[in-house]
């Protein structure tokens, strides 16, 4: 009897703590994800404005960037003109999916909401981002972040 007992009471516990722990490796992918978005949006609004002098935002960049967004980012922030661009009050991650992970790569197909201060009101933009993280020095840093364009049919 005791033979037969541990034959169904340790599968069932094992597929219990499966069931439970499964989904935290997604949660935690999707805070890294957002942590990292947020980083690149205040770290590129201060420099923007002025708050943050652009060697330290290339340094702090680069610290949660890799190329070719890196090289992206910085290319943006020596040709902006900060009287052009909306300031984002907030962010807000409404949907985050995996869609590969292969080798050093991750890629995730992400639906943000930002809140923002135009120049003569404040507005809502929502859309899908195709963002790509790649594991340098064992660390996830954001190697695409790229608008995905609905494509509209024409009546």
């Amino acid at each position: 009897m005791y033979q037969r007992y541990k034959f169904i009471v340790v599968p069932c516990i094992a597929i219990l703590l499966i069931s439970i722990f499964s989904g935290f490796g997604r949660n935690s992918e999707s805070v890294n994800v957002r942590h990292l978005i947020e980083q690149r949006t205040d770290i590129l609004q201060q420099s923007y404005y002025g708050e943050l002098p652009l060697e330290k935002a290339q340094e702090q960049l680069q610290k949660i960037e890799t190329q070719p967004l890196l090289g992206e980012d910085i290319t943006a922030l020596r040709a902006a003109d900060p009287c052009q661009l909306d300031l984002v009050q907030k962010m807000e991650m409404k949907s985050i999916e995996r869609r590969m992970r292969l080798f050093h790569y991750q890629s995730f197909e992400v639906n943000l909401k930002w809140y923002m201060k135009g120049l003569n009101e404040d507005y809502i933009s929502q859309g899908d981002y195709f963002i790509v993280l790649k594991t340098v020095d064992g660390e996830a840093k954001i190697s695409e972040f790229e608008p995905i364009l609905a494509d509209f049919e024409e009546n």
